[in-house]
């Protein structure tokens, strides 16, 4: 597919409905967040000289940081994008840097590229989960494959805070999380993997709470 037919295809109201069907969100918020990448040049990544078959899932990745970001602001929506894509690892005293260390986006992207294979293996696909801390100041992820006895990758970013970047009210039935599946979300039908297990959208609170990541 070209440029402009994966922009097509993002810019469809069928294939928002299936990306927030799989991610129990907010259509428009959807509709909002990827406008926004499509806008700022950050979509498609098939622009950046990537194979096609490699550029979906990075597509797939900023999609999802976009909705976990909870944001509003056109620059905010495309700033916290680029943050959460970035967060490194987070390495704890006396661990070794994995072989191949990559930021949480790269990382993200290449567990849907490889989802089938991972899903099968030992560990199985891992939960995922995004959150912010009070106040938006820190943004923790993970990969959480222990269900199986494998280990937790913990990602974070604490960074001063991006001017008009506050994190939207948590939603009730969300936990901490602003973005969380357990299973890859099937955000294209050819590309497709199995539904996400999050909860449906319910009534927002003003209410913030610490995440924690055990």
């Amino acid at each position: 597919m070209t440029r402009s037919e994966h922009s097509n295809l993002y810019r469809a109201p069928q294939f928002r409905r299936s990306v927030s069907d799989a991610l129990a969100c907010d259509r428009n918020d959807v509709g909002a967040a990827i406008d926004r990448l499509l806008g700022a040049g950050r979509m498609p990544m098939v622009q950046a000289g990537l194979p096609a078959e490699i550029a979906v899932w990075a597509d797939a990745a900023r999609m999802i940081a976009a909705l976990a970001g909870q944001q509003i602001l056109h620059a905010a929506v495309v700033n916290t994008t680029d943050r959460i894509c970035a967060m490194p690892r987070k390495l704890f005293a006396g661990g070794e840097a994995p072989a191949a260390d990559r930021p949480f986006g790269a990382e993200l992207a290449s567990l849907f590229r490889h989802r089938h294979s991972i899903a099968a293996g030992p560990t199985g696909f891992p939960a995922v989960a995004v959150a912010w801390s009070q106040g938006g100041l820190a943004l923790y992820a993970k990969f959480d494959f222990s269900e199986r006895g494998g280990p937790k990758q913990r990602y974070h970013s604490v960074l001063p805070a991006i001017a008009g970047s506050v994190p939207r009210p948590w939603t009730a039935g969300r936990k901490q999380a602003a973005v969380g599946f357990r299973r890859p979300p099937r955000l294209r039908r050819r590309h497709g993997g199995d539904r996400a297990r999050t909860p449906r959208r319910r009534r927002r609170r003003s209410a913030r709470r610490e995440p924690v990541i055990p």
